[in-house]
């Protein structure tokens, strides 16, 4: 019984986590686009979810693997 409220706890702060580095990574993200590009290049006002999208899209294209390549 113990175990499980551990467990439990853990994916609680888990879950917490995920959504403040969310948070932290796609709001400066949006903030920027929306102050910068419909003035620069003419493109449109993004929402949250749209920036957190680019931010994942963007991670994925530019993230190294670090797999076990090797040499």
């Amino acid at each position: 019984m113990k175990n499980s409220f551990k467990i439990i706890e853990i994916i609680y702060w888990l879950i917490i986590f995920v959504v403040v580095i969310s948070l932290l990574e796609a709001l400066p993200l949006m903030w920027l686009w929306n102050w910068l590009m419909p003035y620069l290049f003419g493109l449109p006002v993004i929402n949250f979810w749209k920036a957190l999208g680019i931010s994942l899209l963007t991670s994925l294209m530019f993230s190294h693997n670090t797999g076990s390549h090797k040499s």
